[in-house]
């Protein structure tokens, strides 16, 4: 796994949805609340949403499968020479043109 996000979709972003990055592919889940739990537990479980999203390689793009550990512990650290070595690929927007969702 390489990305994870976790973000409220739908109107007013009501519905908590998680996406995840697995190797190319892109994994999507929806929260849904269950009550039938033990006392203690989370009273929540995800259902997977089918999707018919293609994901291609970004060029100049690294993943952090290609980064070494180094390069990744200091992704989010700004250098003198340049900006974050990582680039996210699953970013959230909002209210673009009445729209909302990731990109």
């Amino acid at each position: 796994m390489s990305e994870i996000l976790l973000t409220g979709l739908g109107p007013a972003h009501s519905l908590p949805h998680l996406l995840a990055m697995v190797d190319k592919d892109l994994v999507v889940y929806a929260a849904f609340p269950y009550h039938h739990q033990a006392p203690g537990h989370l009273h929540l479980r995800f259902r997977k949403v089918q999707h018919k999203v293609l994901i291609s390689d970004r060029k100049g793009v690294k993943t952090v499968k290609q980064l070494s550990r180094q390069e990744v512990q200091g992704a989010g650290q700004e250098e003198e020479g340049g900006g974050a070595k990582f680039v996210a690929q699953l970013r959230e927007f909002r209210n673009i043109g009445g729209y909302s969702g990731v990109s």
